[in-house]
């Protein structure tokens, strides 16, 4: 077959995804008053849109089966310091059978709510 297969199409957009983690980082949290707000609209938020958006229309939840670009992606909010939408991102990746049973991406988010959580939330 001449198409891409999962592994590479995998392999293909978390590398372009490091390249622009690289170039871009994330923008500061804009803050408003005494609230902060995501930048939604990012170039890398998109980039990942784009990048799980094809795998799951490409491959299905087959493509990604350790929801590898999601995990990074909140990683990538943990780090941004965005504790919320890094758990929104990890609860949505866990409400698919396919990944809520993987006892390794439990103790990933246990992992990355020591790293990055509020001092209340760990």
């Amino acid at each position: 077959s001449s198409g891409i297969n999962a592994e590479y199409g995998l392999a293909i957009w978390r590398e372009y995804l490091v390249c622009h983690w690289r170039q871009e980082r994330f923008k500061p949290l804009k803050t408003n008053g005494s609230s902060t707000e995501r930048v939604e609209n990012h170039p890398l938020n998109e980039a990942f849109q784009r990048a799980i958006n094809h795998m799951n229309q490409k491959f299905g939840e087959e493509g990604d089966r350790t929801g590898s670009l999601v995990r990074f992606m909140a990683e990538c909010e943990g780090v941004r310091e965005d504790p919320e939408s890094m758990r929104e991102l990890l609860a949505g990746l866990f409400e698919s059978k396919l990944y809520k049973e993987q006892a390794r991406l439990w103790m990933e988010w246990v992992n990355l709510e020591q790293r990055f959580a509020q001092p209340d939330h760990t």
